[in-house]
């Protein structure tokens, strides 16, 4: 379950997104004393721009040169479809809706994640300048963004009649998915994945409370106990899931819909206690071992590695002649040296494209490079 429910684990990335938006949204309006239209407009076009170099270069890469990389007897079909969806709905990528629209002919099937991303910045960022201009109102209006959070997930998999998490089906991984029900209504829309956003921002709103007050989370034992007990109460959910894959139970059903509103956002909040745990001191040795100066360097290139590794996996594996027997020593060697290729192709992607257009952006938005969420 930990492998077949590991969809869930996506919601830690859309909970990273929101922390930092919440943390560096309430340092750039201390700093300024204001955020006016103005800056809200320069902040989304400064995160556009900070995406679409490298977003772009990938998207030519496919629709040019991969098809001319290997051949084989199932060649075509791994690399001609990726080429053709890349050359026809290039523009839904671009801007940013992919997540939408062409979802049944995907290019850069995993940029599902920066549409969903891209708009819950957009969303998350409006939420925040409207409780920093009306204070007063901060808790009723997270009050219903926490509950109309919990009500998407909840109606779409009633009214749709799904399970309670999204299962892997192997009829829809005959496609990668792009026809299953269940990824296209519940598994990439933005709607039904604010819940993990809304608990990142709440997160981070917290932390900035709690670090101005200068107040010791690791002397409260309550906090404490919620900190130490989110990782367990995190496989539990993960493996709560088996039900669903040895039970057919009958749908639509409340109970089914409660879980998974409540199971797609819960882990959002217990990574959200996480993050301002660590944020605040919580964790020791866990702690020191993220603050690790390796994952600095790694970090740089995470975002083109995330948008190359098909790429290598489509290179590597594309252009197989005979039948490959498989087991775990297999699935082993071809994890690793995917995930060396693709930090390799990534780095190169890094140094040549990403760095030196992100420094130019910075050079022509000198003062909006100080509020940006990074992806």
């Amino acid at each position: 379950m930990l492998i077949f429910n590991g969809l869930t684990v996506i919601q830690t990335y859309f909970a990273i997104s929101g922390f930092l938006l919440a943390v560096q949204f309430a340092d750039y309006a201390d700093r300024s004393k204001s955020f006016t239209v103005k800056d809200f407009c320069g902040s989304v076009l400064y995160r556009y721009l900070r995406l679409i170099p490298l977003y772009s270069f990938m998207i030519l890469l496919d629709a040019t040169w991969l098809n001319r990389l290997q051949d084989g007897p199932v060649w075509k079909r791994v690399a001609e479809t990726e080429r053709t969806f890349c050359r026809n709905n290039w523009w839904a990528n671009l801007a940013f809706v992919n997540n939408y629209s062409t979802v049944d002919e995907p290019c850069l099937q995993q940029s599902w994640y920066l549409a969903t991303d891209f708009q819950l910045f957009v969303l998350g960022l409006l939420l925040l300048a409207f409780v920093w201009r009306f204070p007063k109102l901060l808790r009723p209006t997270l009050a219903i963004a926490v509950l109309l959070s919990y009500l998407s997930p909840g109606l779409v998999t009633y009214f749709y009649g799904f399970e309670g998490v999204v299962m892997i089906r192997p009829e829809a991984l005959k496609y990668v998915m792009w026809y299953d029900q269940g990824y296209r209504q519940m598994y990439i829309p933005t709607h039904t994945n604010f819940g993990s956003y809304l608990a990142g921002l709440i997160a981070g709103l917290a932390y900035r409370q709690l670090k101005r007050s200068e107040a010791s989370v690791r002397q409260r034992k309550l906090f404490q106990l919620a900190w130490y007990s989110a990782l367990p109460l995190a496989i539990g959910l993960l493996l709560s899931a088996y039900v669903f894959y040895a039970y057919d139970f009958e749908k639509p059903a409340v109970w089914i819909a409660l879980y998974a509103a409540f199971s797609k956002n819960l882990w959002g909040v217990i990574f959200g206690v996480l993050f301002v745990g660590l944020a605040l001191g919580v964790g020791g040795f866990f702690q020191r071992v993220l603050n690790s100066a390796i994952f600095r360097p790694l970090g740089k290139v995470t975002y083109a590695v995330f948008l190359c590794h098909l790429f290598v996996i489509r290179a590597t594996l594309g252009n197989i002649r005979q039948p490959i027997y498989v087991s775990d020593v297999r699935i082993l060697v071809s994890t690793s040296s995917t995930l060396v290729l693709a930090y390799i192709l990534g780095l190169l992607m890094c140094l040549g494209v990403e760095i030196p257009l992100s420094n130019l952006q910075k050079v022509l938005f000198a003062k909006k490079s100080e509020f940006v969420s990074y992806p």
